[in-house]
């Protein structure tokens, strides 16, 4: 961008949002708005000028009780400082100084937005073991399929 796209930018940014409502808890940044904008991202909002608030951006979501940060969606215990705990076949990882859950290893995320075993897409190279709940890839030597392996070799089949 050119300084001059730059400066019609930030004219037409300070006409659209004018000061950080009080309900979007940046009080300290009313005036300018790059402040006030900021400020809304380290909280992981976005400032609607159509309601005067500031909801949470697309893939967070409000806390169970009202607080300044917003929580990623997929996440199951937040707090302020983010992220806390994360669902079954999940696991947490820090991405741009924010804590998010992705799958585990062997493990995809399908339609219905959950992790499951790649076992289901893929049988032949992973299995999920019912014994430890874990979803494996296919030992060396195995035949796999969805919920274990055999003709494992010297083995009839591989306890799952």
């Amino acid at each position: 961008m050119t300084l001059t796209q730059v400066c019609l930018l930030a004219i037409l940014l300070s006409q659209v949002y004018s000061a950080c409502p009080r309900t979007c808890n940046c009080t300290n940044t009313t005036s300018p708005t790059y402040r006030c904008l900021q400020c809304l991202q380290t909280f992981h909002r976005v400032y609607s000028n159509l309601k005067s608030d500031c909801p949470c951006i697309a893939g967070f979501r409000e806390q169970a009780t009202r607080s300044d940060y917003c929580c990623p969606s997929n996440c199951s215990v937040c707090a302020d400082v983010g992220c806390v705990s994360c669902r079954k076949n999940w696991q947490l990882k820090d991405s741009s100084n924010v804590a998010v859950c992705v799958c585990q290893l062997n493990y995809y995320l399908n339609e219905d937005n959950d992790c499951v075993c790649l076992s289901i897409t893929q049988p032949q190279l992973y299995y999920r073991s019912l014994t430890y709940g874990y979803c494996l890839p296919c030992p060396d030597g195995c035949f796999c399929f969805e919920d274990g392996c055999y003709n494992c070799t010297g083995l009839n089949r591989l306890s799952t």
